[in-house]
């Protein structure tokens, strides 16, 4: 169940849930590992993770805790640049003007 307000995420999963990620993690891995064998390439994109836990339990030893994690995935690229010029384009050889992108009067007469 996701329940969200504000900047908060409520997340609850049940114990079937969690073995379906974790089994989802470990296919993506083997794809990742799949596919950059073959020769594709990717990005690695890395963020930082916050979650706090507020339990419900008011004992004095039981407490909100904090966890920082290091989140990271993989993304194959979709498009094969395979053939394609790795030239970048020169900006003096480009000669537009306001005209090549506002239509001609003359067509709508």
């Amino acid at each position: 169940m996701l329940l969200t307000k504000l900047n908060t995420v409520h997340l609850t999963l049940t114990e079937h849930s969690k073995r379906n990620l974790i089994n989802l993690y470990e296919e993506a891995e083997e794809r990742i590992l799949k596919a950059v064998s073959a020769g594709n390439d990717g990005k690695l994109n890395r963020d930082n993770l916050d979650i706090r836990v507020q339990t419900n339990d008011v004992r004095l030893s039981s407490k909100d805790k904090d966890y920082h994690f290091f989140a990271s995935d993989f993304t194959i690229d979709r498009v094969n640049l395979t053939g394609l010029s790795k030239m970048t384009p020169s900006k003096e050889n480009i000669n537009l003007s306001v005209k090549d992108f506002v239509p001609s009067q003359e067509k709508y007469k």
